[in-house]
């Protein structure tokens, strides 16, 4: 079961990383995430993030994300 957490935690990070740039692998990963029955998403990524996300939410907060990261380019 460690192990199963460890690779949810790969496809978070993957997800946080790139959600911006690759929305549908992002959502593949979620697809993923949801099919090894782990739990609910879990915040990963920064301080502020974690805080953003334990708020409102790992998709939310990315989709707030990749809005900001979209207006910065």
């Amino acid at each position: 079961m460690v192990i199963h957490f460890k690779l949810g935690n790969n496809y978070l990070n993957f997800m946080y990383q790139y959600h911006a740039s690759f929305p549908a692998l992002s959502a593949e990963a979620e697809s993923y995430f949801k099919d090894l029955d782990v739990g609910k998403m879990w915040p990963v990524g920064g301080k502020r993030f974690k805080q953003l996300a334990r708020v409102i939410g790992l998709k939310n907060s990315l989709k707030i994300i990749s809005k900001i990261k979209y207006v910065k380019r």
